[in-house]
């Protein structure tokens, strides 16, 4: 068995160096698995999974079927700001740190959600597909762009993201509001932000940027309900997680016109499928979960998952936990 064994299930980068020596370095071994796909069956399937000090993780389900396998880990460390596909609570029963890395493509997912917002403020998919079929705007365009100023921009979470995407949103003239029940008003209120209670948020909101984790609270908190309550015209951005949107209450919306536009990064299941109406829908602007993709951002996210195991390795807590197990595991000891 490899010494400190850290086992990489999935990712999506084509090489590991930058991993394997910041682990190396802590005097672990770094194994990346391979896998048609990667559901809890296959995760079940590795065979060094028992003996895994360290689980780095992308998109693959860590259960609690998974996590009770995984009899000598220490650290599940996940490549990204949200874990849902880990189950936290599992880990934290059974002494096993879960941690993420929180502030990496904080600019880089803010640019992408203004990016969506312009594209569809500007009717940019219309105009574009006009020019692609050698053809020009017209005086009878059912097309017409929104001006930003003075419009409400509504952030659902206002943690590093929705702060970053608020600040930018203010420098183009739009008024911010925010929801987040972890963040105080004054803090808003000193920010220029109007803090606001859901209802109201989506009543007022020309824009509505969601930027929550994913919670059995927040799963589908964008559906018929809150639709029906939201103005004519609204337009919807989501670069946070899928799930936060009942897709196909969301298709009857743009379908009706009551919601204008969506701007969409993320999907209930990804990729998502061949012949999917949003893929096509004329009122969307969708784009395959890349908000966070960028030179850098690739860079820190990877080093700070590398980071992680290499703080468990070397007995100590991970950098970013996400939870605080009462009697955690050693990341050099097996138990």
């Amino acid at each position: 068995m490899p010494s400190h064994l850290t086992l990489l299930l999935d990712s999506s980068y084509r090489d590991h160096d930058l991993e394997r020596g910041i682990i190396e370095e802590a005097g672990g071994t770094l194994v990346v698995c391979q896998s048609p796909v990667w559901d809890e069956e296959h995760v079940l399937d590795q065979p060094l999974l028992p003996q895994a000090q360290v689980i780095l993780v992308e998109l693959a389900p860590i259960t609690a079927r998974v996590l009770n396998r995984a009899r000598s880990c220490a650290l599940v460390a996940r490549y990204g700001v949200g874990v849902d596909n880990v189950d936290v609570g599992a880990a934290t029963s059974v002494g096993i740190w879960v941690a993420n890395v929180p502030s990496y493509a904080t600019d880089t997912v803010a640019d992408h959600a203004i990016l969506l917002l312009l594209a569809l403020a500007r009717e940019l998919r219309p105009f574009t597909e006009r020019i692609k079929a050698d053809g020009w705007r017209t005086a009878h365009d059912p097309f017409m762009p929104v001006a930003l100023q003075g419009r409400v921009l509504g952030l659902v979470g206002w943690g590093n993201i929705g702060k970053a995407v608020g600040r930018r949103a203010q420098a183009m003239g739009l008024q911010v509001w925010a929801r987040d029940p972890y963040v105080s008003s004054d803090q808003m209120v000193s920010a220029g932000v109007v803090s606001s209670e859901l209802l109201p948020l989506l009543k007022r909101s020309d824009f509505l940027s969601l930027h929550c984790p994913l919670t059995t609270e927040t799963r589908h908190l964008i559906c018929k309900e809150t639709l029906d309550v939201m103005q004519d015209g609204v337009m919807i951005i989501n670069t946070a997680r899928g799930d936060l949107i009942d897709l196909v209450d969301l298709t009857r919306a743009l379908d009706g016109g009551r919601v204008r536009g969506a701007g969409l990064d993320v999907f209930d299941k990804e990729p998502l499928p061949l012949g999917h109406v949003l893929r096509t829908h004329s009122a969307v602007i969708a784009t395959p979960h890349m908000a966070y993709l960028s030179d850098s951002s690739v860079i820190e996210l990877r080093r700070g998952v590398a980071r992680n195991a290499a703080a468990v390795l070397r007995g100590q807590p991970p950098i970013h936990p996400v939870n605080a197990p009462a009697s955690p595991r050693n990341g050099l000891e097996s138990p």
